[in-house]
């Protein structure tokens, strides 16, 4: 049920922002630019593991690849230099979807669209977008 679903979801971290279903379902659609997966981990299959929850979140994946270097410890979002105000929203909606700090939101001039940059903490990422998969899946 949607009670347990948010509860579990509220369980998994107790410093991070709090989605309803509905409020989950309405960011994912105000957001107006698909999205890059760059695997920056080194583990083989990573990036795909993210683009695979985020589409069944019915966010639009355009590309997944490796990220520039391997040795980046924390997720991030990058977006391009001068971007267009909904590649901004698209960016900063991602990052409050998957908890990671406006300070880690950031231009990148290698960045082509909004892209999240998985880093060695990308079983947290894993965690939240299945808190989030269930959440929006679960019925009222």
């Amino acid at each position: 049920n949607a009670e347990k679903a948010e509860s579990e979801a509220r369980s998994n971290d107790k410093t991070k922002t709090f989605l309803t279903k509905d409020e989950a379902i309405k960011m994912i659609k105000s957001m107006p630019e698909p999205v890059a997966a760059l695997n920056g981990t080194g583990k083989s299959g990573t990036g795909q593991e993210i683009a695979s929850r985020l589409q069944q979140l019915g966010i639009d994946v355009v590309y997944t690849g490796n990220a520039k270097h391997f040795d980046y410890k924390t997720s991030n979002i990058i977006y391009p230099v001068n971007a267009a105000p909904k590649y901004l929203q698209t960016s900063k909606t991602l990052g409050k979807l998957l908890n990671i700090p406006n300070n880690l939101v950031r231009p990148n001039k290698q960045a082509f669209y909004p892209s999240i940059v998985i880093r060695h903490d990308y079983q947290r990422l894993i965690n939240e977008l299945d808190s989030l998969i269930a959440l929006t899946n679960a019925r009222k």
